[in-house]
């Protein structure tokens, strides 16, 4: 039998066919794993220059907290903080004439050397400038308080009626930082 010159470059063609299309299909899921590398790399490559950037704040951030630790309280360790951080959040809500109808105090939860509590503030009610004075007396109390989850909405034509949490910072007696 004699293989036409014909016949011998469709089977050329046909051989390179199946080469290409076995390597493909076999090197298919490798190629997927490679660009899943690359990404890995890169995100890897990125946690790494955050790092270096925060340890090259290091010193910067050691300086504010030190001057943010002298101005948080200290507690003793058995003491329930909450009717303290309670009293303060009622007594800059009458002084700006604020309305608080429904707060729970909620866990404490020790984060590093600091104690943090959640006050979840169900129900205020105050006109805009009563209910500005009153947030922004909360976020200006130094490093103590913060106001997380805010939702206001308009109650009336001069009334604004919402919810909020408000975390409070302390720390224990007998704890010190490093």
């Amino acid at each position: 039998m004699k293989v036409t010159r014909r016949e011998a470059v469709l089977g050329m063609v046909t051989g390179a066919v199946l080469l290409f299309g076995s390597t493909y299909l076999g090197g298919r899921s490798r190629l997927h794993d490679l660009a899943r590398m690359k990404d890995d790399c890169r995100a890897l490559e990125r946690r790494i220059e955050r790092a270096k950037n925060m340890v090259a704040e290091r010193d910067r951030w050691s300086g504010e907290w030190s001057r943010l630790e002298a101005q948080l309280p200290i507690f003793p360790a058995d003491m329930d903080v909450s009717v303290h951080w309670l009293s303060v959040m009622d007594k800059m809500a009458l002084a700006s004439g604020v309305t608080i109808s429904k707060r729970q105090k909620g866990e404490v939860r020790k984060i590093g050397h600091l104690y943090e509590m959640p006050i979840d503030v169900g129900n205020f009610e105050g006109t805009l400038d009563a209910t500005v004075r009153f947030l922004f007396d909360l976020q200006t109390q130094n490093a103590m308080m913060d106001v997380r989850q805010l939702l206001i909405k308009p109650k009336g034509p001069n009334l604004l009626r919402g919810r909020f949490t408000l975390y409070c910072a302390y720390m224990a007696e007998g704890i010190t930082s490093q």
